[in-house]
């Protein structure tokens, strides 16, 4: 029966066009033979700053986070060492049938020439994201519940934040997590109702 089997093989290969296998041979590969593997045409700044320590670097400007008012919503801001403003976080108190959002604002020169574009980039530990720059300061804003207000509230290290070519490497604070915490919305748990509180409603 064995016999058989290794005629069956060897009739298999032959009809395949080959009768032998190279053990050198190597399977296709999804890129070029030549390349070293997988290639993107991607070339954005969006991922050439990351953040990847939640340590703050030597590279980070030296200064001070202070809370502050601006506008008449909380916020937190860092200025240089000169007192210059650099960067604040603002919360956005909303009405009474909205919610809070949050803000990121920039200061920069406000001679600066911006074009169709420009863009502000912020690169943290916790990710990145780029947006349209279209005037001084450059404000971003979103609600709580973006994307982007968790990386702010959750930031370690360094913060990078680039506008077109100009960029400020600031670090991250706990007033900036503690600012986000205290913008989002209080959560109320509701329990299971008990028998006597269903039998209150149904009167």
């Amino acid at each position: 029966m064995r016999h058989i089997s290794l005629s069956l093989a060897a009739l298999a290969l032959a009809a395949c066009g080959s009768g032998s296998v190279d053990p050198d041979a190597r399977m296709p590969t999804p890129y070029p033979e030549d390349s070293d593997g997988p290639t993107t045409s991607i070339e954005s700044s969006q991922w050439s700053n990351p953040v990847t320590s939640t340590e703050v670097s030597e590279d980070a400007m030296d200064g001070e986070w202070t809370s502050t008012t601006i506008s008449g919503d909380s916020a937190v801001q860092f200025a240089d060492a000169e007192g210059n403003n650099q960067v604040a976080v603002i919360c956005r108190e909303g009405d009474e049938d909205q919610a809070n959002s949050l803000t990121l604002r920039r200061y920069v020169a406000e001679d600066m020439d911006f074009g169709e574009d420009s863009s502000i980039t912020v690169y943290t530990s916790a990710g990145s994201k780029q947006y349209v720059a279209s005037s001084a300061p450059v404000d971003v804003t979103t609600s709580l519940g973006d994307y982007f207000a968790s990386m702010i509230g959750s930031a370690r290290g360094d913060i990078r934040i680039i506008v077109d070519d100009e960029m400020v490497i600031i670090p991250s604070d706990e007033a900036v997590r503690e600012l986000v915490a205290s913008c989002r919305p209080e959560m109320e748990y509701q329990g299971p109702q008990t028998d006597d509180e269903s039998e209150e409603e149904s009167e």
